[in-house]
Order: C-alpha cells, then sequence, then structure tokens
C-alpha cells in the first residue's frame, strides 16, 4: 500500500512539474511576474499544497524557478541560470542501423553510462525519421538533444534544420558546420601503427581498408600513404586497398599478396577481419612468422577480451558515448558550440600476431 501511495503521490505532482518546464523552456511565461501560487496550482491540478510544493521545489533545484521572500516563485532568466544545475531528461541516440555488434554496443554503454550517473534518460532509435516529428518532440520536452553515430548524408538536411532551431545534437565521426562533433583520432593511430612496425623491422607494409566515401576514410589513407613517404617507400599509393564492407574476396587478397611480394606487415579494418582471418586459415599461412598483422579496431569477433592472437588498435567507443553525452549537457547549458572535432585517441594492443620480419629473427639466430 505505501508503495501504491507513493506511485500515487509521484504522479500528482509530475504533470505540474512537466507543464512548468515546458512554459518556461519554450518562453511561454514572464520573468518579471510571479507564477501563480502553490493555492491557485493546487487547485488547477487537483493536487495537494504539499505536492504542488515537490514540484515546484524541483525546478527551483534545477535553477529555472527562484522564490523570493514575500513577492512570491519568480522564473529565472535564460542567462542567469546556472549551467552546473541544468538537469538532462533524456538524450535520444540515433544509430545508422540496429545496433548489433561490439562497436555499437560499447559506444551505446559510455551513454548508458553517463545517463545513469547523471540520472537522466536514453533512447536509441533506428530507421525513418522526419524533421518535423523531431522537432515537435523536442518542443514537447520529449528529449534534450541528439547523438548521430555516423549519421548517413541523406540525413543531413535534417541535421541542419535542427541545428537552426539551436537543438543540441552532436555527430560522430561525422562533420556539419555548426554542429559539434567527436570522432576517434585515426591519423593519429595511423601514425603510431605505421611507427611501430618500421621501428621492429617492417618496410613493406600493407594497409587494406573499408571502401567508404566518407572523408575520414580517405583522410586516413592519406595519413598512411605520407607516413610511408616518410620512411622512404617508393610510390606509397600502391599499399593501399580497398574493399565494400561484406565484399571482399580471396581473389583480392590473393592479388594484394601477389602484387607485394615481399610484404611484411598488414593492417586491415576490422570490417574486412572476417574474410582475411579465413584466407589466412585456408592457406595456411604463419602468423607472424610469415606476416605481421594488425586490425584497426574491434569486431564482434575479435575484441581485446576474446582469446585470439591478433593486435589490435583499439577505438575508444565508451569513452566517446561519454564525450558525447556530455556534449549535449554543455549545449544544453548553454556553453559555446565548438566546430572543431573533438579527436579521442586509441590504444594499440599487441598480441602474437605481430613481432619483427622474418629476416631479421633469422639474422638474430645466426
Amino acid at each position: 500500500m505505501i508503495r501504491n501511495r507513493s506511485i500515487k503521490k509521484l504522479n500528482a505532482y509530475s504533470k505540474l512539474e512537466e507543464d512548468l518546464r515546458k512554459s518556461i523552456l519554450q518562453g511561454t511565461l514572464s520573468c518579471s511576474k510571479p507564477i501563480s501560487t502553490e493555492a491557485e496550482l493546487a487547485k488547477n491540478y487537483n493536487i495537494s499544497r504539499s505536492s504542488t510544493r515537490i514540484a515546484l521545489q524541483r525546478l527551483v533545484n534545477e535553477g529555472m524557478l527562484r522564490k523570493v521572500h514575500g513577492r512570491g516563485t519568480f522564473i529565472v532568466p535564460p542567462e542567469e541560470r546556472s549551467p552546473e544545475l541544468v538537469k538532462l531528461l533524456k538524450i535520444l541516440v540515433i544509430m545508422p542501423g540496429k545496433p548489433d555488434n561490439i562497436y555499437d554496443h560499447k559506444f551505446i554503454a559510455g551513454v548508458a553510462d553517463y545517463a545513469y550517473t547523471h540520472q537522466c534518460d536514453f533512447e536509441v532509435r533506428y530507421g525513418d525519421l522526419s524533421l518535423s516529428q523531431l522537432q515537435s518532440q523536442y518542443k514537447n520536452l520529449k528529449y534534450d538533444g541528439i547523438i548521430w553515430e555516423r549519421p548517413n548524408a541523406n540525413l543531413n538536411a535534417i541535421i541542419e534544420g535542427l541545428r537552426d532551431d539551436g537543438i543540441p545534437q552532436v555527430t560522430i565521426s561525422r562533420q556539419i558546420l555548426g554542429v559539434p562533433s567527436i570522432a576517434f583520432d585515426y591519423n593519429a593511430g595511423i601514425k603510431e601503427v605505421v611507427k611501430f612496425f618500421h621501428g621492429i623491422g617492417h618496410s613493406e607494409i600493407i594497409f587494406f581498408d573499408l571502401d567508404n566515401p566518407a572523408p575520414i576514410f580517405k583522410s586516413r589513407q592519406d595519413v598512411f600513404v605520407n607516413e610511408l613517404r616518410k620512411i622512404g617507400l617508393a610510390e606509397p599509393e600502391r599499399y593501399i586497398y580497398k574493399a565494400k564492407f561484406k565484399s571482399l574476396t580471396n581473389g583480392q587478397i590473393k592479388n594484394m599478396f601477389d602484387e607485394h611480394p615481399d610484404m611484411s606487415a598488414l593492417v586491415f579494418s576490422a570490417a574486412l577481419s572476417d574474410e582475411m582471418v579465413r584466407f589466412f586459415e585456408s592457406t595456411a599461412m604463419k602468423i607472424p612468422e610469415a606476416l605481421s598483422v594488425l586490425m584497426f579496431c574491434e569486431n564482434n569477433k575479435f575484441t581485446t577480451s576474446n582469446k585470439h592472437p591478433y593486435s589490435i588498435l583499439v577505438e575508444p567507443r565508451h569513452l566517446i558515448g561519454v564525450k558525447a553525452a556530455e556534449s549535449i549537457k554543455l549545449q544544453k547549458s548553454g556553453g559555446k558550440i565548438n566546430d572543431e572535432q573533438m579527436l579521442i585517441s586509441g590504444e594499440l594492443v599487441i598480441r602474437k600476431s605481430c613481432s619483427a620480419p622474418a629476416r631479421l629473427l633469422e639474422t638474430a639466430r645466426a
């Protein structure tokens, strides 16, 4: 019975709290005049004075209302609200597809951890989206901001429309003018990988990447070419190979080996890892004796937690999720929007799949 009474009491003040918050955020109430009295609000909502007092105090705690002795309760103007007191109610996460891999799950876990710590909700969506629907839902306090995980180009118009309305947003691994963006520092990761392989004696290093039109892929491929040029490799462009997701064939992989018989190190995108590993197994290739290999990021099978021999450049997906949620809070608090993309470094995890090239090992044994 006590539990039922608690729920009834919560419902009693939550409607008043929601309506007042909506009116405050939409600017429909004057900041120069006191709002209705506790007695008036209690009567209008058919609730007790104690329930009314709870609703008002919660908004005072969020810095939206201010009680002035002898005068009443006033709305705090937006420019005077303390950013520290701003509370997020709900973060919307929009994914490019149904989350079904560790890459997505770690990211969502980061957002979830932030939401849990800061006592707010979050919702993951994917599928058809409408600008008008998102605008309406924001206006009606259904969410406080949107985290766009690798949004496709066809969503740019929606993101730009929400941006023009001043709705807090952040994009992951994609950039749109006027919208904060967060990404893994692929370029720094590529530099670290080339430096590592070159440092243990490799000179013939190949990068087999995902064939994707997003600028972030071209950027990391350009960095790889430049790093090979720095270590004195002639025609470094020849050491980049690309394949569409789930379309890599044994013939393409064999062609790479035929064109580079002296190759001793291979870096490949995690999106291509299943095909690569199957090729290694079908040809009984000895790793790292015949070839040192390193995956660019994780997939469901090859993670830092699973038992396998492959080295990985780990993308900090959990941290990116946390930082994205922090960006929504900052924008909601009136913080300055920075157009420069926030880049987050990863971690190079070296396992048994990497070693000095065979020629060096043979020299060492001699």
